[in-house]
């Protein structure tokens, strides 16, 4: 199928595609929407009939992440509890299993918030309300959620930057004694 014959879906499916690899990889900064229309193989036209901005990509993604990668670790999490983990170590395991795979840079929201420079008010209300998603999605799991989210958020940038796994036992622990004790 020719670039001119796609769907406004499949535009959609391989724009959010690109931009996920090089935003995600370099940074929203360091990436053009020609890069992302060589990327995805969509002409310009399309690209900015989808998104006629940068800015408004980067909302886009960071929605489109925010739903793949929520997904993603309730999955993951799932499939660990199916095996037999309680809750608190599933969670676990699931970041350490995300964290194996080959294109890990640590937390995706966490790093384009650090481009703050370059974020509108709506990315960052997108960036807080997947935090504010996670805390409340571990909470109902395992309770405690905000000071988990905390330990989780702590976990994946020190495994980013010491392309580690030890950081995620490490804060494993530290959740296990948090949820084993009574609320604060």
């Amino acid at each position: 199928m020719s670039a001119a014959t796609l769907s406004d879906t499949e535009v959609e499916s391989l724009v959010l595609q690109a931009a996920d690899s090089l935003f995600y990889r370099r940074g929203i900064a360091d990436v053009s929407m020609a890069e992302i229309r060589n990327t995805s193989g969509v002409s310009m036209r399309r690209l900015y009939a989808f998104a006629p901005s940068k800015s408004d990509l980067v909302s886009r993604w960071l929605k489109h992440r925010h739903t793949t990668w929520t997904n993603d670790f309730i999955e993951r999490i799932n499939d660990h509890i199916d095996a037999g983990a309680r809750p608190i170590d599933a969670v676990f395991d699931a970041l350490a299993d995300w964290m194996t795979d080959t294109d890990f840079r640590g937390c995706g929201f966490i790093n384009t918030h650090a481009e703050s420079g370059q974020l509108t008010p709506d990315h960052k209300h997108i960036i807080r309300t997947h935090k504010l998603e996670l805390a409340r999605f571990l909470n109902e799991l395992v309770g405690q959620g905000d000071m988990l989210a905390l330990i989780v958020d702590g976990a994946i940038v020190h495994a980013s930057i010491h392309s580690s796994r030890e950081p995620i036992r490490h804060a494993h622990r530290a959740a296990q004694a948090l949820v084993s004790k009574e609320p604060t």
